[in-house]
């Protein structure tokens, strides 16, 4: 029986990862790259990070700078915001596990100016590829964090109705 859900990755690869390969592939500098788009060169950063969406114009502008036809660009950066959408759904269960702002806060993480990048700051911080990846190596530490209580605490657990 033929498998009808199609790949789906847990990670995502923006238009600029085809961008960068190409520029590298053809020793063209960023700095390069922007002047021929008539961008500045955070723009271009931003685009090559995936943080600026490909319009119809950006599209044509790729098709002839670097090839590929308009279509492949705005169906490349279509695929990867569904892509992080997608992920962002899977993700928020485990990332609202975690105390995001308390690691902000004490500069584990810097703040990430899109909400898309929250998983990716959060998988460099612990230092794994994948949520997956994550829980295989931090499953041990749960284990032994989840279930650690101090008996004071349940001796004073008294519910409001109770005998006790």
């Amino acid at each position: 029986m033929p498998n009808t859900q199609g790949f789906c990755p847990d990670w995502a690869s923006s238009p600029g990862d085809t961008i960068s390969d190409i520029l590298r592939e053809r020793n063209i500098s960023k700095f390069e790259f922007a002047k021929q788009l008539g961008q500045t060169p955070e723009d271009t950063t931003n685009l090559l990070e995936g943080r600026a969406a490909i319009t119809i114009a950006l599209a044509r502008q790729l098709e002839r700078i670097l090839g590929a036809s308009v279509e492949f660009w705005v169906s490349r950066d279509f695929q990867y915001r569904d892509d992080i959408a997608r992920l962002n759904v899977v993700y928020k269960e485990w990332l609202s596990a975690l105390p995001i702002s308390d690691m902000i806060k004490f500069r584990w993480l810097s703040p990430v100016p899109h909400p898309s990048e929250e998983v990716n700051a959060c998988l460099r911080f612990f230092g794994v590829p994948s949520v997956a990846a994550w829980s295989e190596t931090y499953a041990d530490l749960q284990q032994m964090a989840a279930f650690r209580t101090s008996p004071s605490v349940r001796r004073q657990l008294v519910l409001p109705f109770s005998d006790n």
